[in-house]
């Protein structure tokens, strides 16, 4: 708040909406996609030591970005098989891989004070691609979003609290998962569009 100024405090601004996702029949093989910044401090460095936890021969890991990760991505690579590490990729190849996910990660954790007044866009894009949303529920989240996401439990050791959670959604029915992505597009249609926050501004500026 300023003074007694009005504000409204919003997590994101969606341009265009794609259509409703559809439930999709996959291949044994299961795709975990991560796109962004290839950080330690964003939960990279857990993510990867909590898939390699994972002994499925099905499971895949692609890793898209560049960051301080980049060489431990390489040797687990290097290690197992089913680690993909692509680096830094074009926006469409990035939406490409989240197409062919069985689900998306955001392994970004609550241990630093930022996460309390942030909103992670990644989150947004993730849930319009359709596919189950991985990740921790941070404290900028409105607390509507544990309905959308598959949130990871923050009490146990990222790794094994990573591993624990993509092994539940790789084994879920994609139909039940599917719901909290349909419940996200009725949720964010009208006030996280373009047209929407617009009028929410005029509405700001027109209070009495």
């Amino acid at each position: 708040p300023v003074g007694d100024k009005p504000y409204q405090v919003t997590e994101g601004i969606i341009e265009a909406f794609p259509p409703l996702p559809e439930a999709t029949v996959t291949s044994n093989e299961k795709y975990v996609v991560y796109t962004g910044k290839m950080f330690e401090r964003f939960g990279v460095k857990a993510l990867i030591d909590g898939f390699r936890r994972l002994q499925d021969e099905n499971y895949r890991l692609v890793l898209c970005g560049k960051g301080d990760c980049e060489e431990y991505a390489r040797s687990a690579q290097a290690e197992d098989p089913r680690i993909m590490f692509l680096g830094q990729v074009s926006p469409e190849e990035a939406i490409s891989w989240q197409s062919r996910a069985s689900a998306v990660i955001n392994p970004r954790s609550v241990v630093e004070e930022y996460t309390r007044y942030s909103f992670p866009s990644k989150n947004i894009e993730y849930l319009l691609s359709g596919k189950p949303v991985v990740g921790y529920f941070l404290e900028g989240m409105p607390q509507v979003y544990r309905d959308f996401m598959c949130c990871i439990d923050p009490t146990l050791p990222a790794e094994e609290a990573i591993a624990a959670k993509l092994d539940e959604v790789l084994r879920c029915d994609s139909a039940t998962l599917l719901e909290k992505n349909k419940r996200f597009f009725d949720y964010a249609r009208k006030p996280l569009s373009a047209a929407g926050i617009a009028q929410s501004i005029i509405d700001l500026t027109t209070v009495s």
